[in-house]
């Protein structure tokens, strides 16, 4: 029987010569009696020779022993592009070995880099960001955070570089790590989906840390706000007072719940012209709540700030195709119905909607900042032939998408937007149940979540 040592020495013989060593897999040697550098020299032969099975027993027999950093890389870039996904996993099993040991950074890059190809992820800090908790090598070198710069630089999730530059002790490798970093960051702003490990927080911090961006405008307590829009317009004004803002909840949520309601109360407090039906109606409406037009010009001339849901694109139009706010009361509703059709209004509408309903605040109170939010409370009925959860999704998406444009196109920082909506439907369902916790019903946000949400506005812009 042939030995380890004899074995190795033929196998270099024939290696150094760039003869086949398909000899040694014909045999079916037992790999455990070869040198680890034997062992991956067999590996390249039965990776060109296609013998999946030899592939196998030998990269088993890689893992099992104590293989050196240097072997597992190997093993790694080997079999990394490998077209079987199952030998493809002792690449995986390779390098996750390797990260987890007190490797240098320079061999935990290579593996990072290697993985990030085999998941299809942009560049190894992203595959960092994904296996932090399992990398164990010393950032605190000078040339460690050289690679972790030289590797950020072509990073798509730059944030996470930052971050891991900010953890750093070293304040002159942080210092210089993160002058060069956010440099960078004024050039390029990407953000990646959380991973669950990194969900692992408070609803707070997960809120601060993956849904807000940096606040332009300051809200102080000696500040006026009005809120208005939507029924959730309504709880955000509640929750306000109960902070100890000065606030006023303009109450008609259910009635002006749409971009062209909003467009049409704004041009009736403005004197502008609009049709007789819809001044008819937003005067039963103030009737009704015992509201007065002239305070209400008042209050929007004496804010600081307003705050405005937008809350469903479903609008109501009558023969010649002009937009129609529903009446007050169940019995009126159903006479409308019968002379008007229902429809769910483009992102151009709501986006001239939304330019209209600014212009019209800004001719009554040039200084106050504006806050757009989305209602997360879902369509109740959808009267457009859809399923109302399909017809909330189309509403939602396009009243986000007329807010966005009209964001960007009025580059406006006393204009912004905050993410309500995102919380509630995206967020917080991993931290509890969003709607109905309170009375079970789908159209109220659960009294906590609504907490969190304000507490969150306002702490980001104090």
């Amino acid at each position: 029987m042939i030995s380890a040592a004899e074995l190795d020495a033929k196998i270099d013989l024939l290696h150094n010569q760039s003869a086949s060593l398909s000899w040694v897999i014909d045999q079916k040697i037992n790999p455990e009696v070869c040198s680890e550098n034997s062992l991956i020299k067999l590996l390249i032969e039965a990776i060109s020779l296609k013998s999946v099975d030899n592939i196998e027993v030998i990269a088993h027999s890689l893992l099992v022993n104590k293989t050196s950093d240097i072997a597992l890389i190997n093993v790694g870039k080997l079999l990394s592009h490998h077209p079987l996904l199952h030998v493809t996993r002792y690449a995986v099993q390779a390098l996750t070995i390797l990260l987890q040991r007190e490797t240098t950074a320079g061999n935990a890059i290579i593996a990072l880099q290697v993985l990030a190809e085999i998941y299809g992820r942009s560049d190894p800090v992203a595959e960092m960001r994904t296996r932090g908790d399992l990398i164990n090598f010393d950032f605190e070198v000078d040339k460690n955070c050289q690679r972790i710069l030289q590797i950020s630089d072509e990073s798509d999730v730059l944030q996470h570089a930052i971050d891991i530059a900010k953890s750093l002790q070293s304040l002159e490798i942080k210092k210089f790590l993160l002058s060069n970093l956010k440099k960078r960051s004024k050039k390029l702003r990407v953000d990646r989906l959380p991973t669950p490990s990194e969900m692992q927080v408070t609803i707070k911090d997960a809120i601060k840390r993956f849904m807000l961006n940096e606040a332009n405008t300051k809200i102080k307590k000696t500040h006026k706000i009005v809120t208005g829009g939507s029924c959730f317009a309504r709880s955000l004004g509640y929750y306000l007072q109960k902070a100890g803002y000065d606030t006023y909840r303009f109450i008609l949520a259910e009635e002006l719940n749409t971009t062209y309601a909003n467009q049409q109360l704004f041009r009736w407090l403005s004197d502008k012209n609009l049709s007789n039906h819809n001044a008819k109606t937003l005067e039963q409406l103030f009737l009704k709540a015992n509201l007065s037009k002239n305070d209400l010009c008042n209050y929007f001339k004496e804010a600081d700030h307003f705050v405005f849901t937008l809350g469903t694109t479903q609008c109501f139009f009558n023969g010649n195709d002009q937009f129609r706010i529903t009446p007050p009361g169940i019995a009126n509703f159903r006479k409308f119905l019968k002379t008007h059709t229902p429809r769910m209004t483009s992102v151009l509408e709501n986006e001239a909607n939304i330019n209209d309903q600014i212009d019209l605040i800004r001719a009554l109170n040039p200084q106050a900042s504006i806050f757009f939010t989305l209602s997360p409370v879902p369509l109740n009925t959808s009267f457009c032939g859809k399923k109302a959860i399909s017809a909330d999704c189309i509403s939602k998406s396009t009243l986000r998408v007329a807010i966005e444009n009209v964001l960007h196109n009025r580059n406006d920082e006393n204009i912004s937007y905050f993410p309500s909506f995102e919380i509630v439907r995206w967020l917080a369902p991993m931290y509890m149940k969003p709607f109905g916790q309170d009375d079970g019903s789908m159209s109220h946000v659960t009294d906590k979540l609504v907490e969190h949400i304000i507490n969150s506005f306002l702490e980001h812009h104090k």
